[in-house]
């Protein structure tokens, strides 16, 4: 599961209303259906958003960053549609990322004429921009990269991190664990994430060297 546009707008309104009861009244769902959803952001984001009490709902320092993040991406999806390009399609672009079909499907909602072009290459993907052969796109970058935008196109922090999730078999003898440490899987073959300088490929093989092995890519996942 991951992060939807539903999710942000929830965390926003509890922020906004101080207490799940109004927040729920405001969005038009049930308080126990939005404890519910709020329960599967924090288990998403890793902890808790808000500590409630008597006097509500109130955020904890974890929520207050989402909150600013989330209130800032809301805003720019509410001011995107204005400064799109009239007369032709919207282009967009994003790097591979597990919530790409969501993503797609959520701007198909609000833009009569979208496409979208994936790249595992946030590089690849910011000089398209600066050429012109994209109007907007969501980029990854590692928080020890400097990406170095061209003249002419501007950046928004929308979500400060992201999860990288790893699949195991289930017949696999650390399946069972509640949490597995990477070091664990130093002796396994790996179906890597595409390929590319600053892509996944390049984070995962960042992430096994920290934790003290080379992952031993078996199999690539196509870019293309």
């Amino acid at each position: 599961m991951e992060l939807e546009i539903r999710h942000l707008r929830a965390i926003c309104a509890i922020g906004d209303a101080g207490s799940l009861s109004r927040a729920a009244t405001q969005l038009g769902i049930s308080q126990p259906s939005l404890t519910t959803l709020l329960q599967r952001v924090e288990r998403m984001v890793g902890g808790k958003l808000f500590d409630r009490g008597r006097s509500g709902a109130v955020p904890t320092p974890l929520g207050a960053q989402m909150l600013q993040r989330a209130r800032l991406l809301l805003t720019e999806l509410e001011s995107f549609g204005a400064t799109v390009p009239v007369g032709g399609p919207v282009r967009f672009g994003s790097v591979h990322m597990e919530c790409v079909a969501v993503l797609f499907s959520r701007l198909e909602e609000v833009l009569s004429d979208v496409t979208l072009h994936v790249d595992p290459s946030s590089t690849a993907l910011a000089l398209a921009l600066g050429k012109g052969h994209l109007d907007a796109a969501v980029i990854a970058v590692d928080e020890e990269q400097d990406l170095g935008l061209p003249r002419g196109v501007a950046q928004r922090i929308v979500v400060p991190w992201v999860p990288i999730h790893i699949a195991l078999p289930a017949g696999h003898a650390l399946a069972a664990r509640p949490e597995v440490d990477l070091a664990d899987l130093a002796g396994e073959a790996w179906v890597g994430p595409p390929g590319a300088e600053d892509g996944s490929l390049t984070a995962l093989r960042a992430a096994c060297r920290a934790v003290g092995f080379v992952p031993r890519i078996r199999f690539e996942v196509p870019s293309g």
